[in-house]
């Protein structure tokens, strides 16, 4: 088996085991010694290219289901007050 073979075959292999079961994954990435191999290289390979593809289909954490979540009457915006009691954000 060739080279292109062997990483293609191992591309493939990343991709599914990163997919269908990462922690796996990482304990078989963190095993590989042999990092010079075409498989290993493929596998590596892989399992990057599946999370680069995923990252952007899930969505982000903490994000509200829907807008009534988010409390925008109730925003705290920052704005500083001096010891006087004048608000220190922009001058007219």
């Amino acid at each position: 088996m060739d080279n292109n073979e062997e990483i293609r075959r191992g591309f493939n292999a990343g991709y599914l085991m990163e997919k269908l079961n990462p922690k796996l994954a990482q304990k078989l990435r963190s095993g590989m010694t042999d990092t010079k191999h075409p498989f290993v290289l493929g596998f590596f390979k892989g399992a990057e290219q599946y999370n680069q593809e995923s990252f952007f289909d899930s969505p982000p954490p903490n994000l509200p289901d829907n807008i009534e979540e988010l409390d925008l009457d109730n925003i705290d915006i920052g704005v500083e007050k001096e010891k006087d009691g004048k608000d220190m954000g922009f001058e007219p």
